[in-house]
């Protein structure tokens, strides 16, 4: 018997100059859950069941040639902010990243997003950190 999967669906959310349609970034969003097991002891405290609903932000990019413009961040925030936005419908606890680049992994340090004990590329942020940043 095979295990049937799910699609792997997701949102992506697309950054262009005014007058080009080149793309510049871009960043998908979509729906994840996370083991409790995985998260610190501290966190997982309190919740009810094995399976949490997080957001995942995937594929967050910025084109070589506009790196260093900030835009970077603001892709990040503008993916915290509907993440949080539609948090209370989906109930997501955190937004989840995979960081497999030291830079990288730095960048989503530096606003905040912590280490899953197991793994270090893999990182969340809370939604109620995300309420204080939004």
């Amino acid at each position: 018997m095979s295990k049937c999967q799910a699609p792997s669906l997701f949102k992506p959310y697309v950054l262009t100059e005014m007058e080009e349609s080149d793309i510049i970034g871009y960043y998908t969003l979509s729906n994840h859950s996370v083991n409790i097991d995985t998260l610190p002891k501290k966190v997982a405290e309190g919740l009810p069941y094995g399976q949490v609903p997080a957001t995942l932000l995937g594929r967050l990019a910025v084109d070589q040639n506009h790196q260093g413009k900030g835009l970077g961040k603001a892709l990040l925030f503008n993916a915290l902010k509907l993440s949080y936005e539609g948090a209370e419908d989906i109930a997501s606890h955190s937004v989840i990243v995979r960081a497999k680049k030291e830079d990288t992994r730095g960048f989503y340090l530096h606003y905040g997003f912590q280490a899953f004990p197991e793994t270090e590329d893999r990182l969340y942020l809370p939604v109620k950190t995300i309420q204080e940043l939004v």
